[in-house]
């Protein structure tokens, strides 16, 4: 795969989230929390890291196509 196991589960928990943020009003906290971040502002910054924008500018994006 050519991933440690830190990357793969990133991978998967930051696609679970997307999934949820594009396809609820849920808040940004609540899909932290369900994806199994506890920080909110580490959970921000995973998703940047991983998407290139914020949770927030994701769904902003997602609802302007």
């Amino acid at each position: 795969m050519g991933k440690t196991f830190k990357e793969y589960l990133v991978s998967v928990r930051m696609a679970k989230a997307k999934s949820i943020l594009l396809s609820t009003s849920v808040s940004v906290t609540d899909v932290a929390m369900a994806c199994g971040y506890s920080s909110l502002s580490y959970f921000i910054a995973e998703y940047k890291k991983e998407f290139g924008k914020t949770p927030r500018e994701e769904r902003r994006s997602a609802t302007k196509v």
